[in-house]
């Protein structure tokens, strides 16, 4: 429990100043962080969506726990999922980079795109964290989906990094299990 409340201490801490602090009827108060949408050009992504024939494998999972249930589109039949998917990413609005691991805090549903050359796109749903300090003094800190945004951390075998993208028909697609 202790290495709970110091972890969640260290959360709230590096989320301090990313927020927005607003006074409780309680007498305590509660930190809300988002990213709004901004004017982002839907032309400039600070990274490169793939054409079809650039992917190997896509494939959908009902959660990041293993065992749960998942779709992998990789054949003819499913070049309109595919390409479904490729074209939301082309007209998402990247809004900055997203705070959080995929996954961290629960066990969301995920989309996981393999490359031809190796590289991979995992695409899950945002989360807009928010902190509030205890009576007791300690802080406690929760999250849940950023409703329309998307994480996509995106590796290349030797580095990674997550944005956050804004894209309410993919953000559907995945949680709403609409690939099944």
């Amino acid at each position: 429990m202790r290495k709970f409340v110091v972890g969640m201490t260290l959360i709230s801490l590096l989320l301090s100043g990313c927020g927005q602090t607003i006074d409780r009827n309680d007498g305590g108060t509660t930190t809300v962080t988002h990213m709004p949408v901004t004017n982002v050009d839907t032309e400039t992504h600070s990274f490169t969506v793939p054409n079809d024939t650039e992917i190997k494998s896509m494939t959908a999972s009902a959660s990041i726990l293993p065992g749960s249930k998942k779709k992998t589109f990789t054949d003819a039949t499913d070049k309109g999922s595919i390409d479904q998917v490729l074209t939301w990413l082309k007209n998402s609005k990247e809004v900055g980079l997203e705070k959080s691991p995929i996954g961290k805090g629960g066990y969301p549903p995920t989309l996981q795109i393999v490359l031809n050359n190796g590289n991979t796109m995992v695409i899950g749903p945002a989360v807009d964290w928010s902190s509030k300090k205890l009576a007791n003094g300690n802080t406690e800190t929760s999250g849940k989906n950023a409703v329309g945004y998307v994480a996509m951390a995106t590796t290349n075998g030797q580095s990674s990094k997550v944005v956050r993208l804004y894209s309410p028909d993919l953000y559907r697609w995945i949680v709403n299990h609409q690939w099944e």
